[in-house]
């Protein structure tokens, strides 16, 4: 199954503040979504934030959502690992790269607790996740936008505003049971040099068992709706610290496993 979050890519921006990303385009996310499966329908694409390039001086300039942090990395699993007796090369490099990015996000993680002078805070997005995964379901089926405004980032939210305002029929988001418990598989942050403002980011692995009905006017279900649907998504929180204010845990979006085509293209794009 495909997701039909739209999520801006990120790139690293040579003129920006040390750390800051800036946007390049918006894309589907290739993590399953039970939802998605059943609507058969494109999210709208939301509106690119400005390029973090042009952004004047300050924290208040500084977007909410600055896209997936660059140290993102999701240990892939099953066919997208490299098999060492078919691709040693491939399985090394996928290896080293995995290292790499974990000193990357201990480094910029004391950087959050030094110079952005907030708290670790590794394990509570393990303990938020579920919560506020089932919510956003539930508000997106049931079309509350106010509550889809405190739970989702600004592109996740005007994704579902979208999809709210063009539906036809109505919809009932089950979650019917977990397949092992959440696990967070990402810790990152980046602090925006020269201003107020730092980013932390922490993606969870979140499998289920779940479904989504559709009805007709008529209270009729909707044929091929309702089934249960094995899903895993890579779910990533995100919080906010500006000045001496923090921000609670909100949903940017998915995302999905970091395979060695995934490496290759960031890489291009990126430099530490």
């Amino acid at each position: 199954m495909a997701s039909i979050f739209l999520r801006p890519r990120a790139g690293l921006s040579s003129s920006a503040p040390k750390f800051a990303w800036q946007q390049k385009r918006w894309k589907v996310s290739n993590s399953p979504m039970a939802a998605a499966a059943q609507m058969n329908a494109q999210m709208p694409k939301a509106r690119a934030q400005p390029s973090l390039r042009i952004l004047p001086e300050g924290s208040e300039n500084i977007p909410r959502d600055i896209g997936l942090l660059p140290n993102t990395f999701i240990q892939p699993t099953g066919g997208n690992v490299p098999s060492w007796f078919k691709d040693r090369k491939g399985r090394m490099e996928l290896l080293k790269m995995k290292w790499k990015y974990k000193v990357s996000n201990v480094r910029d993680l004391l950087a959050w607790r030094w110079y952005a002078r907030a708290p670790f805070d590794l394990f509570s997005p393990k303990k938020i996740a579920l919560s506020l995964y089932k919510d956003m379901y539930t508000s997106f089926a049931l079309s509350d936008i106010k509550s889809l405004r405190q739970i989702c980032n600004d592109g996740l939210y005007e994704s579902f505003k979208g999809r709210i305002t063009s539906r036809r029929n109505k919809m009932h988001w089950q979650l019917h049971s977990l397949i092992g418990t959440p696990k967070i598989v990402s810790n990152s942050a980046t602090v925006f040099v020269g201003t107020d403002t730092a980013i932390r980011q922490a993606v969870v692995r979140i499998h289920s068992k779940q479904s989504i009905s559709k009805y007709t006017a008529q209270g009729d279900l909707v044929p091929g709706t309702g089934q249960q649907k094995d899903v895993l998504e890579y779910v990533v929180l995100q919080k906010r610290k500006l000045k001496n204010d923090e921000t609670e845990w909100t949903i940017w979006g998915t995302t999905e496993e970091t395979t060695l085509k995934v490496l290759e293209e960031r890489e291009k794009k990126r430099f530490f």
